[in-house]
C-alpha cells in the first residue's frame, strides 16, 4: 500500500512499537476519531457481536452450568467464535462457581491433572507425580468447596486435540461426586473434529455424560455488517464509514467467518487511510481481500459479485418489460361488453393442487421433474426470488428419496434421526464443493437466498463442471462459483452403515474394524494383499495417501468424511453416487 497522507501539522508523535502493525492500527485509529482499533483479533469480551447464534450458545453453556454436572460441548470451525464467547460466559459465572481453564490440551493425562489442580489452587502434598495422588487431593479439595455451596467447572480450549487417554482420564474425574451430584463440570469446546472424536465406540460412556451440545455457525450477510458496525461503534465510531457494497463484499470473501472478517476490515481501514478516504468501498475490500486471502480467492469473489449483480439486472429488465407489455395489452383490448348467454353456465376454473410439505413423500423425485410456475427456471433468480420455501423436511425427503426411502415427519425426530431408521449414517457439518466431490454422496445444502431465508436444496449428482441442484421440484445445473454466495458451506450427507458399526477407525486399533478399512483401501488401490487387522503406521501411511488424493486433511485417521470417500469410491448396487465410483 502507498504511504499514508500527512493528518496535520501538529498530529501528535505515534509511540515507537515493536510491532509495525501495531503502530499503523494505533494510526488509522486516531485517523477516523476511534478509541482503539476495532477489529483485534484477541478474544475481547467488549467487541463480541452476539448473533443469534452466539446468542442461543451462551444461553445453552449459561443453562447448562447453572445445571451442573456431567459434560457441555461446544463446537465450530476456526474462526467462528468459540474463544471469545467463552470469555463471554466466564464473565457471566455466578460467584458460587470456579473455574479452571485449559488453554493448551497437548499433556499426557498426568500433566492434565497437575495443570487442573494448578489452577483451582489444589493444595497437595502427596506424589506429585502420581495421578491417584492428585486425583485424591483434587476430591478433597472439590468436597470442601462444595460444603461451602460452591461449584467446580473446567473448560477445555481447543478440545479436538485431546490425546484419547486423557478423554478417558477427564471422564473418570467426573465420577468425583457425592451421594447426589457430580462435584466437577467439564465444558469441551473445540472444532468440528471433536463431534466426529466423541462418535467413537470406545468414547460412547464419555459421549452419553454429554447434557448440552451446541454448534456455532458463521454469520449471514446480515449479521455480518451488523458485526462490523457493532465493532466501530464500541471503538467509538458510529457514523457511515463501509459502503453497503463493501460489507456485502466483506461476507462473501469471509463466508461469515468473524475472525475473517475482522482481519479484512482491519486491512480495509489501513487502506482506506492509506488513500486518505473517509469511507471504504468496495475497490478497498478487494484489495484488501486479496492481501489476506490471495489475489485468487479475490477475484473469484469479484467474478461472483458480477454474476450476481447481473442476475439482478436481468430480472430487474425482465420484470420492467412483462409490466410494459401487460400495460399496452391493457390498453388496446377494449372488448365491448356482451350479455352473458344464457345456456351453459360457465364452469370455475380448476384450482391448481396445492403441494403438502408436511404430508409424507412415497415416490422418488424423477431426474427432471415438471417445474411449477412458482419456482423460475434459472438458480439465480430464484434465489433473488421474495417468499420461496423449502424447509428442511422437504429437502431431506428429497436426499432420502435418492436412497429409495419414503421420508415422513414425525413428532420429537430430526431429520438425521429418520436416516437413522433406515439404517443410514447421517453426518453434519461444513465442507467444500470439492469436499464433498470427494465422498461421492448425494448431500443437503443449507443455503441462504438473497433476502436471508434459509433454504433446503440437494446436489444430487455432478456433471461435468455443474452440479445437479434439486431444491422444491426443481432441478438446476449450477456451477460452484454461481454457488458459492448463497451458500457457508453448511452440509448434510447421508451414507450406508458399514458392518463394523463405527465411524472412526484410529491408529492403535485393532479388530475387525482395522480389516474392514484395509479391505475397501485394498480395493480402491486395485490391490490383493491379505486385509491386516492392527492399525499399524505403514496402515496409516496408505490412509494419509489416500486422504491426499481425494483432497481430504491428511490426518491418516478414517474419520466420517474418508469413510464415506471410501464407501463412495467402491460401486455399491443401489447406492447414490455424485459421480461414477473409482472402483467398478
Amino acid at each position: 500500500m502507498s504511504a499514508a497522507p500527512p493528518l496535520n501539522n501538529s498530529e501528535p508523535a505515534v509511540a515507537p512499537s515493536t510491532d509495525p502493525s501495531a503502530a499503523l492500527g494505533h494510526i488509522y485509529a486516531e485517523y477516523y476519531g476511534l478509541s482503539e482499533s476495532p477489529f483485534a483479533i484477541t478474544p475481547d469480551p467488549r467487541f463480541l457481536f452476539m448473533s443469534q447464534r452466539h446468542r442461543d450458545a451462551l444461553a445453552h453453556l449459561l443453562f447448562a452450568v447453572k445445571q451442573g454436572g456431567g459434560f457441555v460441548q461446544l463446537t465450530g470451525e476456526v474462526g467462528t467464535g468459540k474463544t471469545t464467547l467463552t470469555r463471554a460466559l466466564l464473565a457471566q459465572l455466578p460467584p458460587n462457581v470456579n473455574a479452571a481453564i485449559v488453554l493448551n490440551p497437548k499433556q499426557t493425562a498426568l500433566e492434565f491433572v497437575q495443570s487442573i489442580c494448578d489452577e483451582l489452587g489444589v493444595p497437595r502434598s502427596g506424589d506429585n507425580s502420581s495421578i491417584k495422588a492428585l486425583t485424591d487431593a483434587l476430591n478433597t479439595h472439590l468436597l470442601v468447596a462444595h460444603t461451602r455451596g460452591e461449584r467446580t467447572l473446567v473448560l477445555i480450549d481447543e478440545a479436538q486435540n485431546l490425546e484419547i487417554g486423557v478423554l478417558e482420564q477427564i471422564r473418570l474425574l467426573t465420577n468425583l461426586e457425592t451421594t447426589k451430584e457430580k462435584l466437577l463440570q467439564i465444558i469441551l469446546v473445540g472444532q468440528p473434529e471433536l463431534r466426529l472424536m466423541l462418535d467413537r465406540k470406545d468414547l460412547r460412556q464419555l459421549a452419553q455424560r454429554i447434557t448440552a451440545r451446541y454448534h456455532l455457525l458463521p454469520l449471514s450477510e446480515r449479521e455480518t455488517a451488523e458485526m462490523v458496525k457493532h465493532r466501530l461503534a464500541v471503538a467509538g465510531f458510529t457514523q457511515h464509514l463501509f459502503s453497503d457494497a463493501a460489507l456485502r463484499m466483506i461476507h462473501r470473501a469471509s463466508k461469515g467467518v468473524p475472525r475473517i472478517i475482522n482481519v479484512i476490515s482491519d486491512r480495509a481501514l489501513l487502506g482506506a487511510y492509506s488513500e486518505n478516504q473517509r469511507v471504504i468501498d468496495r475497490r478497498i475490500v478487494l484489495r484488501a481481500t486479496a492481501e489476506v486471502l490471495g489475489d485468487e480467492t479475490a477475484q473469484q469473489v469479484s467474478s461472483n459479485s458480477r454474476w450476481i449483480a447481473i442476475a439482478i439486472g436481468v430480472v430487474l429488465i425482465g420484470s420492467m418489460i412483462a409490466l410494459g407489455v401487460r400495460w399496452m395489452s391493457n390498453r388496446q383490448s377494449t372488448p365491448a361488453v356482451a350479455p352473458p348467454a344464457a345456456s351453459s353456465p360457465v364452469a370455475p376454473a380448476a384450482t391448481p393442487p396445492v403441494a403438502d410439505e408436511t404430508a409424507p413423500v412415497t415416490t422418488v423425485i424423477p431426474a427432471a421433474p415438471q417445474a411449477p410456475t412458482a419456482v423460475p427456471a434459472d438458480f439465480a433468480e430464484a434465489m433473488h426470488t421474495p417468499g420461496i420455501e423449502v424447509s428442511l423436511d422437504r429437502g431431506m425427503s428429497t436426499l432420502l428419496a435418492l436412497w429409495s426411502k419414503n421420508y415422513a415427519t414425525a413428532s420429537g425426530m430430526t431429520p438425521c434421526d429418520r436416516a437413522v431408521a433406515f439404517n443410514l449414517y447421517c453426518t453434519t457439518g461444513t465442507a467444500t464443493i470439492s469436499q464433498l466431490k470427494s465422498m461421492n454422496h448425494p448431500a443437503l445444502l443449507k443455503l441462504e437466498t438473497a433476502s436471508g431465508a434459509n433454504i433446503f436444496a440437494v446436489i444430487a449428482r455432478v456433471n461435468g463442471t455443474e452440479l445437479e441442484l434439486r431444491f422444491g421440484n426443481q432441478v438446476y445445473l449450477v456451477g460452484s462459483s454461481e454457488l458459492q454466495p448463497f451458500w457457508r458451506g453448511d452440509s448434510l450427507v447421508v451414507w450406508a452403515r458399514p458392518s463394523i458399526g463405527t465411524k472412526m477407525i484410529a491408529p492403535g486399533m485393532q479388530g475387525s474394524s482395522v480389516r474392514w478399512l484395509s479391505a475397501a483401501l485394498n480395493r480402491v488401490e486395485g490391490s490383493d494383499a491379505p486385509a491386516v487387522t492392527e492399525f499399524d503406521a505403514a496402515l496409516k501411511a496408505r490412509v494419509k495417501s489416500f486422504q491426499s488424493k481425494m483432497g481430504l486433511p491428511a490426518d491418516g485417521i478414517a474419520g466420517e468424511q474418508t469413510m464415506i470417500a471410501l464407501l463412495g469410491a467402491v460401486a455399491e448396487t443401489g447406492q447414490p453416487r455424485l459421480m461414477p465410483p473409482a472402483v467398478p
